[in-house]
C-alpha cells in the first residue's frame, strides 16, 4: 500500500505489509520474516493438485499466472499489477535475483476452500499461518508473523503500548490485533469473531467505517 503511505504523506513512519511479515520505515526494513522456497514448491505442490491459483508476494512486486476475478480485485484495492507468468519460472527468476516470499493467496475460483484451509494448516502447522479470507481465498504467511506481533515490534520502537493502540479489522488475522488495542474496532461487514472481541463495531467498510470512526477520534486530538 505504497502509494496510501506517500499520498498520506506518512513515509517517515513505519508501514506494516504482508500480515505482519514485512515492516517498512521509508526504504528501510525494520522487520522481514519469509517463506523459504521448499516450503513456497511445497504449497504451490498443494495448490496444483486442489485446482487453485497460487499468488507470490516479494517486497515490492506480485506474481500469478493468470488474470481472474480475484486477481482483478487485488489489483484494484492495492493498485499493483502482477506480473503474470508460469509459476515455476517466478521461482527461478526470484531464486536468481535474491528475493523472497513475504506472502502467498490461493484462490480457489469454483467450490469451497475450507478442505484446503485444512490441508495447509495439517501439512505445515510448524511453517505457516494459514487465513480463509473467504469461500475462496487463502492467505498464508510465515508462522513466526502476525500483524498483532509487528504492531508489538513498532510500539517498542517508538515507545508506545498496546494501551495507545487504535485499530481496525474485519478478518480472522486481525483478531489478536484488535482484542489487545487499547481501542479495537471491527467493521460491521466483517467476521462475528472479530466483532466479538471489537470495543466498537464501526458501519461496513463498504460504507467508510474506518473514516467516520477515524473523523470522530479526530475531533479530540
Amino acid at each position: 500500500m505504497r502509494y496510501l503511505h506517500k499520498e498520506l504523506k506518512l513515509r517517515r513512519y513505519p508501514m506494516i505489509c504482508y500480515n505482519g511479515a514485512l515492516v517498512m520505515e521509508g526504504e528501510h526494513r525494520v522487520f522481514s520474516e519469509t517463506i523459504p522456497l521448499p516450503i513456497v514448491e511445497a504449497v504451490h505442490n498443494v495448490s496444483e493438485v486442489e485446482k487453485s491459483q497460487l499468488a507470490l508476494f516479494t517486497q515490492d512486486e506480485w506474481f500469478t499466472d493468470k488474470s481472474i476475478p480475484w486477481i482483478d480485485r487485488e489489483v484494484k484495492n492495492t493498485l499493483v499489477t502482477p506480473t503474470f507468468s508460469d509459476i515455476e519460472d517466478v521461482f527461478a527468476k526470484i531464486e536468481e535475483c535474491g528475493q523472497a516470499y513475504y506472502k502467498l493467496m490461493l484462490i480457489k475460483s469454483e467450490g469451497n476452500n475450507k478442505e484446503l484451509s485444512k490441508r495447509l494448516t495439517t501439512t505445515f502447522a510448524e511453517e505457516l499461518h494459514v487465513y480463509r479470507s473467504s469461500d475462496q481465498l487463502i492467505e498464508v504467511s510465515p508462522i513466526k508473523t502476525s500483524k498483532s506481533r509487528a504492531v508489538e515490534i513498532v510500539l517498542k520502537k517508538y515507545g508506545y503500548d498496546w494501551e495507545d493502540v487504535l485499530a481496525f479489522g474485519d478478518n480472522y488475522n486481525d483478531i489478536e490485533m484488535i482484542a489487545k488495542a487499547g481501542w479495537g474496532v471491527a467493521v460491521e461487514n466483517g467476521r462475528d469473531e472479530v466483532k466479538k472481541v471489537a470495543r466498537q463495531i464501526a458501519p461496513a467498510n463498504t460504507s467508510e467505517g474506518v473514516a467516520q470512526v477515524l473523523k470522530e477520534v479526530m475531533r479530540y486530538w
